[in-house]
């Protein structure tokens, strides 16, 4: 074995070796196609809390029911260092949308994205006016993390080597097929918090997820056209 074929088989199996172990989080239907997940301590201080607002429940009743949109056993979660880890299950033809407010893509898989409110850059990296911990599936759920921390979203882009698909080890140096971005199959989020919320919203279609996503936040009107620009 040569010394490059060595050094990326060390690599794969030390990130199998510190990979996620999923632990237990308990979900509970918090309103029909709505459910709460709790990981760790959350802070006293959440997104939530600092908006406000009050479910409507009146209107989510009158929602479509549905089951939980994601097998649970695969959603992992771990705490270590004060830090929170998550990891989401992504299918292969799955396309992701959201994470607050972007300028230039609508897309958002396959990007590392540092949710971090500020004066917008140029780049749709998570550093925006209005960067929100949420995503939203083609597959017609949604994932909510309720935390007021600078999360960093790795949106199908990390790879691990305990995964359903395990990235083929490669020499990159020889092997003209390697490939910088090899298939991920899982959005994983660092949060630098003991603990967070874990909010997960059925669809049957993305439109449900983010109506349901909307009235747990309140409800809220369609902003004119003029207030968001070209955009």
């Amino acid at each position: 074995m040569t010394f490059r074929k060595f050094y990326l088989v060390f690599i794969v199996a030390f990130i199998g070796f510190n990979s996620l172990r999923a632990q237990t989080i308990t979900w509970s239907e918090v309103e029909p196609g709505i459910w709460k997940g709790v990981v760790g301590k959350p802070e006293d201080f959440d997104l939530l809390k600092a908006s406000g607002a009050k479910p409507l429940h009146q209107s989510l009743q009158q929602m479509p029911t549905s089951s939980f949109p994601l097998p649970e056993a695969e959603i992992a979660a771990k705490v270590t260092d004060g830090k929170t880890y998550l990891r989401f299950p992504l299918e292969k033809n799955e396309q992701l949308f959201g994470f607050g407010l972007n300028f230039q893509t609508v897309f958002q898989r396959g990007k590392v994205l540092t949710l971090h409110v500020d004066n917008y850059a140029g780049k749709d990296n998570g550093r925006t006016h209005a960067p929100t911990p949420f995503y939203v599936s083609s597959k017609g759920y949604g994932v909510f993390i309720n935390a007021a921390r600078y999360i960093t979203v790795y949106a199908g882009t990390a790879v691990r080597r305990d995964s359903k698909t395990p990235p083929q080890i490669q020499d990159r140096n020889m092997d003209k097929s390697w490939s910088s971005h090899p298939y991920s199959d899982a959005v994983e989020m660092l949060i630098p918090a003991a603990g967070a919320e874990i909010y997960v919203f059925a669809g049957p279609t993305a439109l449900d997820a983010v109506s349901r996503y909307n009235l747990l936040n309140g409800g809220g009107c369609l902003p004119p056209r003029w207030g968001l620009g070209f955009t």
